[in-house]
């Protein structure tokens, strides 16, 4: 029965440190609480005999001691005391080193690495999968087959987090899932082991999407759901999978679908964990960002406002979670124009992160790109450029090559240096992004509309019209009436214009598109002002009749 007495003790360990009412246990209580292993889960046979042996009479209770001492050590790690988790289990890993039973010291090397792990920082990744790898030997060897099951998702989950290539990850998934291949037969339960099945899955799904192929993510996501399904009284996983899921639709434009994962994953997670529980603030963040992609900036504003209203005042000042939660409110108030704002929510995550993780951390650098992103709005390209090259060389460390984030980076570094007119250089890391994008399975619009502006501003800028006409109206035919920012919109209409008539082509839709260019910056106040005023130049020399190979009049700059 040691899926019981594991998790017996685990919820032994927890009501003794809530019991000592320290901060951290209490402000974490129900993020621990949620992580103890569900009792329902000890219903399946596979769950119950593992496989493993029962200790030695004379030492059944210096065994029973030394797991006391290790569901303390898992308590800690889950209320976020790492060191205090990790001076017990290396302690409980040298008495069980020589105690005779090899099952718990492979529990203890294994504890004693995911509490390692939490530090989060790449020094330590050595170590822990050394300890990984060490209590796996045991595991497999003692047919402690939940642990080595578990043992082989964490280090793909390692590998996924922590890798720029997702080689590794692939790897130890192909190993992983010949591990279950050998050891399906004997420890399958009454669910025909659909939940490891879909768990297996899910990871996959995991390194197809750190990879940016969001197709196959969703393909495997799709398959671990169907699996989750058959197995009743797990609904804290499937709420994973929905939200999965709900991440891929998005990054592939099937909106309407993955705003209704979402909510499914949300309900489930919320009836379970309460509002607060890091995995629900999690759901909420992705939520609201796909509610901002819909469009529907104010529900999304109110997703995010309600997650930090979910924390405590102490979490809302140094947790990463709300770090995130300002990075998408800062999001939010640059597509409203609100530029002091969208850089108060940017310094705000920024503060965070710096605190709390390391220099090199994937999350700085999308606070440097809210930073970036305020900076182009206010036409100060070259401290734009310095943000972005410092979020780009934090992903370049931290992700893969080919990632959607490194396409969207190099982008927007593209963007910053059109704006300092150098052209060149701009098309260079263009043609990356362009790159990047076309071998992933990402087709979103709005992205592939951005880029071929983008194309056809620096082609205008280099005064190669015909070039440019293609890629903008590749672009117009892209861009969305309803799309939550319409500035990439405007600038295609106003690019596509002046491409046209420095070309000397048809002068009405010349007019047509820099007023419906005009309108879309009119209603931006300050933030459209400096296109609004140059469209209304090029319109007052269209009006006075300056021909379009006038150096004066043709092309007012962007």
């Amino acid at each position: 029965m040691l899926c019981l007495d594991r998790g017996r003790r685990e919820l032994a360990a927890l009501v003794s440190e809530l019991g000592t009412g320290a901060p951290d246990a209490v402000e974490h209580a129900v993020e621990a609480a949620g992580a103890l292993p569900e009792s329902s889960a000890c219903s399946h046979a596979e769950h119950l005999l593992f496989g493993v042996s029962s200790p030695p009479a004379a030492i059944v209770a210096d065994v029973a001691r030394a797991r006391d001492r290790l569901a303390q050590a898992s308590t800690l790690e889950l209320l976020g005391r790492y060191d205090d988790s990790l001076a017990i289990a290396r302690e409980v890993t040298t008495i069980t080193e020589h105690l005779g039973y090899p099952s718990v010291h492979a529990e203890a090397l294994a504890q004693t690495a995911r509490a390692l792990n939490g530090r989060n920082t790449v020094d330590v990744r050595a170590e822990v999968q050394k300890l990984y790898f060490d209590a796996l030997a045991i595991a497999e060897a003692e047919r402690h087959d939940q642990l080595a099951f578990e043992i082989w998702s964490k280090l793909v989950r390692l590998a996924v987090r922590m890798d720029s290539s997702m080689v590794q990850a692939h790897a130890w998934w192909d190993q992983a899932h010949a591990w279950w291949q050998r050891n399906a037969s004997t420890i399958r339960g009454g669910d025909d082991g659909a939940m490891e099945q879909a768990a297996l899955h899910y990871m996959l799904g995991d390194i197809y999407f750190r990879e940016s192929e969001y197709s196959k993510a969703a393909g495997e996501e799709r398959r671990a759901i169907a699996l989750q399904e058959r197995a009743p009284g797990h609904q804290l996983e499937l709420s994973r999978y929905y939200g999965a899921l709900a991440d891929s639709l998005e990054r592939l434009d099937e909106l309407d679908e993955a705003r209704r994962l979402h909510e499914q994953a949300l309900s489930i997670a919320i009836e379970a964990l309460g509002a607060s529980h890091p995995h629900v603030i999690e759901l909420q963040i992705n939520y609201a960002k796909t509610l901002e992609k819909c469009n529907q900036l104010e529900r999304a504003y109110s997703v995010l406002e309600g997650v930090l209203d979910s924390m405590s005042t102490r979490d809302r000042e140094s947790h990463p979670d709300a770090a995130l939660a300002y990075s998408f409110l800062s999001d939010l108030e640059y597509l409203k124009g609100h530029l002091d704002l969208a850089a108060e929510h940017g310094q705000a995550s920024l503060r965070i992160y710096q605190r709390t993780q390391a220099s090199n951390h994937v999350r700085i650098a999308q606070a440097y790109t809210n930073l970036a992103n305020v900076e182009m709005k206010r036409r100060n390209f070259s401290n734009a450029l310095a943000l972005y090259e410092d979020a780009l060389a934090i992903r370049r460390g931290n992700l893969g090559a080919n990632h959607y984030q490194i396409g969207v980076n190099e982008g927007s570094i593209a963007e910053a240096l059109l704006g300092l007119e150098r052209y060149h250089d701009a098309m260079v890391h263009l043609v990356d992004a362009e790159r990047i994008f076309q071998r992933g399975s990402s087709h979103e619009r709005g992205t592939r509309a951005w880029m071929l502006t983008i194309r056809g501003e620096i082609l205008v800028g280099q005064r190669q019209f015909g070039a440019s006409l293609l890629p903008l109206e590749q672009a117009l035919e892209l861009f969305s009436a309803q799309t939550a920012d319409p500035s990439n919109h405007a600038l295609a209409m106003w690019t596509l214009a002046r491409a046209l008539h420095g070309l000397g082509k048809d002068d009405e839709r010349v007019r047509a598109l820099a007023e419906s260019a005009q309108a879309v910056f009119g209603s931006q106040g300050a933030v459209g002002a400096h296109d609004r005023e140059m469209i209304a130049r090029f319109l007052e020399q269209l009006r006075t009749s300056v021909p379009p190979g006038s150096p004066a009049g043709a092309l007012p700059g962007p």
